[in-house]
């Protein structure tokens, strides 16, 4: 018979062989027992607190869908966006968002889970108030984020005349939340919210590239990733999932995950194939000195992000100024040369040498303030960054990101 950690494990194996998304991210959590809870929470930072006698008593469906249940709390921020509001309400609105999406993808919850009706796409959320029992009925809760039902039933209760918020009790909630502190940490880590934030955002957009590629992306995700992140993402984080939508992620076997000696268990690793990129920097008149020490240091950054790069740094202005080639770059490679140029602008050139003697090529991004002569078409995929967010011309290929120098 399994005990309770080893069934966590084997859960966790299952979901990275039938649920690619939530396997992907399974992988990032960190299984601790404790008799300091009743049943299963997660933190920020991906620690999944369980009480060993909660596990014994679910089955594996159940097992398997309160682990997805944890995922989605902390993919979903709940732990940060949560931590500042009525715990108690936010809890049920929170629930109800992640019940709501874990029912649409087939999965099992626990009995007394808050669950919507099947039929009609609607959920009621019960409270216990000093007007007695309320409750509030909410449509399509999968397509809503925690803090719009939050808002709802804030919204529902001034209606109904509860002045006591502070005594408002939900029911249906079956694990356990754990906020974020008010000084910013999260619990037993030294990195702040903000950098956790980022960091579980860079992995909801991993996971759900992995589950794209294998045709398995969960509906409505990528929706609520927009919702949850979308008012935040700066030029950078739509840069990434550019890139990240044009690199193959998969599992391997033959080289396990570090976690995989600590915990004694054999799990995957996570690997992501190479990407052969084309960087495109525009150093003709009209491009400031700065522009092209911000264009560099976003190389620089991009070879920080994504091992395992072959990159080809291109300067032109009107023509093919110097061309720098690198199986795996290092920062020093790519800012020990000079930038060349100074004239005139066209990217014809450019896309003509990529054609040529660049046929491998996966991604072109391109850096410039826009006011250049496009080639007609190109078949890889673009990516031009704007400088100049006043030039609105649009290239006949390609997608098109504002440079924000504010950031």
């Amino acid at each position: 018979m399994l005990s309770p950690r080893e069934r966590i494990t084997k859960a966790r194996i299952q979901l990275t062989r039938r649920y690619p998304f939530f396997g992907y991210l399974s992988l990032y959590l960190t299984p601790k027992e404790t008799t300091d809870i009743q049943t299963m929470g997660v933190d920020i930072d991906g620690n999944l607190y369980y009480n060993p006698e909660f596990v014994k008593k679910l089955n594996d469906d159940e097992l398997l869908g309160t682990i997805c249940h944890e995922i989605l709390h902390v993919v979903f921020q709940h732990p940060i966006r949560g931590a500042k509001k009525h715990q108690q309400i936010y809890n049920i609105s929170a629930d109800a968002v992640v019940n709501s999406n874990l029912v649409k993808q087939g999965l099992t919850l626990p009995k007394g889970a808050i669950l919507p009706d099947y039929y009609t796409d609607k959920i009621n959320l019960v409270f216990f108030t000093d007007k007695g029992t309320i409750t509030i009925t909410i449509d399509k809760p999968a397509e809503k984020t925690a803090d719009e039902i939050y808002d709802i039933v804030m919204a529902n209760l001034d209606k109904k005349g509860v002045s006591n918020k502070s005594g408002v009790k939900g029911k249906g909630n079956f694990d356990k939340h754990i906020y974020t502190k008010k000084n910013g940490k999260s619990k037993g880590k030294s990195k702040n919210t903000a950098e956790k934030a980022k960091e579980w955002a860079k992995r909801f957009q991993e996971a759900l590239e992995y589950a794209r590629q294998r045709g398995e992306l969960p509906a409505g995700f990528e929706r609520l990733f927009d919702k949850i992140h979308g008012n935040y993402l700066n030029w950078r984080q739509l840069l990434y999932r550019y890139i990240t939508r044009t690199i193959p992620i998969d599992f391997t076997y033959a080289r396990p995950s570090k976690k995989s000696y600590a915990l004694k268990t054999y799990f995957p690793n996570i690997i992501r194939e190479s990407l052969n990129v084309v960087v495109a920097i525009d150093t003709s008149g009209s491009i400031s000195d700065k522009e092209i020490s911000d264009a560099l240091s976003e190389v620089v950054g991009i070879v920080n992000s994504f091992r395992g790069i072959q990159m080809t740094v291109i300067y032109a202005d009107a023509k093919v100024q110097k061309v720098l080639s690198f199986q795996h770059p290092t920062v020093e490679d790519i800012l020990k040369e000079k930038p060349v140029g100074g004239g005139g602008t066209d990217h014809r050139p450019v896309f003509d040498y990529i054609e040529k003697h660049h046929k491998n090529t996966q991604l072109v991004i391109a850096f410039t303030d826009m006011w250049t002569l496009f080639p007609e078409r190109c078949s890889i995929p673009t990516l031009w960054i704007n400088f100049d967010k006043t030039n609105k011309k649009k290239p006949p290929f390609g997608t098109v990101i504002n440079y924000d120098r504010r950031e």
